[in-house]
């Protein structure tokens, strides 16, 4: 089992330009599955978000929702969680993972 450890600055957060627009429905659905009133965390669960972890299509459009997510709550930092995943394609993890950190840049923790 591999487990990583990142951060990422929001400064200079850009929105993908496949992004979920507040008139499409499911943009509450988001909000509701990754808002925790427990804590000031969100909760990405990736298994949840992503409709498979095989292509570099689905890794863009989780990207995108990660995106739009930090996008509306800038001051809240984000949890990854991969849960039951045991395996994620090259394709995935460089367009959701890869592609994000270069965007969102390194964080100072």
């Amino acid at each position: 089992m591999t487990v990583g450890h990142g951060g990422l600055s929001y400064r200079n957060c850009v929105i993908c330009k496949h992004s979920i627009h507040p008139a499409n429905s499911g943009r509450e659905d988001i909000e509701n599955r990754c808002e925790d009133d427990s804590d000031d965390v969100l909760h990405f669960v990736v298994q949840s978000e992503a409709s498979s972890v095989g292509s570099r299509s689905s890794g863009r459009l989780a990207r995108a929702k990660i995106e739009n997510l930090m996008a509306m709550y800038p001051n809240y930092p984000v949890n990854i969680d991969f849960g039951d995943i045991s395996v994620v394609s090259s394709g995935f993890a460089d367009e959701f993972l890869g592609k994000l950190f270069v965007r969102m840049g390194r964080s100072a923790s």
